[in-house]
């Protein structure tokens, strides 16, 4: 598998952009990321970072090529992984006391303004908490205070595997 890999790895290098080798730098990054070893690769790739407290989460990530669409703004697929593992991440601690996890049910996200700029930040909080089931909110804004998406998700509480 090693030699497979390298052997795609030294072809893609030969062909590479400046751009491909941006995203490449960013992808090697992440993955090394004093900390990260325990992150799931998602994260990992897309430079999540996350703060809860008092029962909400403010997960933030780089808007950078590898979130670009094909206009140059944030890809809203990556808008709406980074809500899902926001208030995914939330929901999780919050039953983990309880032997429980919880998992993504159904999401509704709607995209109010184009994301641009530097960073974008996802608030989440808990809406409803019941012993089957949760419902959280998340919003997501620009590194200049612009709400560009809203979202809510139900949760099934489960037992954790």
């Amino acid at each position: 598998m090693k030699e497979h890999v390298t052997k795609r790895f030294n072809e893609f290098i030969e062909k590479a952009t400046e751009k491909d080798m941006e995203v490449l730098a960013a992808i090697f990054e992440g993955l090394q990321a004093e900390g990260n070893a325990k992150s799931p690769y998602v994260n990992r790739l897309f430079h999540f970072e996350r703060e809860i407290k008092d029962n909400s989460i403010t997960m933030t990530a780089p808007i950078a090529p590898i979130t670009y669409n094909s206009l140059g703004i944030a890809h809203g697929g990556v808008i709406a992984t980074l809500i899902d593992t926001a208030i995914g991440t939330l929901a999780n601690v919050t039953v983990s006391s309880e032997g429980n996890a919880a998992v993504t049910t159904d999401i509704s996200v709607r995209y109010l303004k184009a994301a641009k700029g530097g960073t974008l930040t996802c608030q989440g909080t808990i809406l409803h908490k019941g012993k089957k089931t949760m419902i959280l909110e998340g919003r997501v804004y620009t590194e200049e205070g612009v709400l560009c998406a809203h979202s809510t998700a139900n949760f099934f509480i489960i037992p954790r595997p």
